[in-house]
């Protein structure tokens, strides 16, 4: 998968290239899929939501250009194998989802997998905006090419809509 998918479409930041080779993507997809958790393409992880391609996972990784000790603001934690991967290169990544069954979800495999450096937050959509502008904006608590990432997260979900690809809602720093 990582040569085939991922080094051959020009993936080569390699903090980001370990991290996919490290977290196990057939553990964040549901059992009916775990068959197909390599595959080129997004997977149903259940309420209407999927995981995104290795490629798409590993392109906004190096996009964003993480580095140890960095803190990642993360908006749709869904299965939450974007998390992980970005938790095997930085200090500590903060989510938000806004399915509760999918916040459940990935809190307890994040539990279950070690990942004391994923911080895994539920709210709606309504308290996800006022949490934003409050809490994120305003007491800045990360550094302001953070706050350009958490806006290019919400960004990215507005584009991968509008072409009508459901792949996943993690996001990525814009590099323009």
């Amino acid at each position: 998968m990582i040569r085939t998918q991922i080094e051959s479409r020009g993936i080569k930041h390699q903090l980001t290239l370990d991290a996919i080779r490290k977290v196990e993507r057939h553990l964040f997809v549901p059992a009916r899929s775990r068959s197909r958790a390599y595959d080129d393409g997004p997977l149903p992880i259940g309420y209407g939501q999927t995981i995104s391609q290795p490629f798409i996972v590993a392109y906004m990784t190096q996009l964003v250009d993480p580095k140890p000790g960095d803190k990642v603001l993360e908006i749709g934690a869904g299965s939450g194998y974007q998390a992980a991967v970005l938790a095997e290169i930085v200090g500590q990544v903060y989510t938000i989802e806004i399915v509760p069954e999918l916040a459940k979800q990935a809190q307890t495999r994040m539990r279950e997998l070690g990942y004391d450096n994923i911080s895994l937050f539920f709210y709606s959509l309504p308290a996800l905006v006022t949490a934003i502008v409050s809490r994120f904006i305003f007491s800045n608590p990360f550094s302001f090419s953070w706050m350009l990432f958490a806006f290019f997260i919400v960004k990215n979900i507005t584009i991968k809509y509008h072409v009508g690809c459901h792949a996943g809602r993690a996001g990525a720093r814009n590099t323009k």
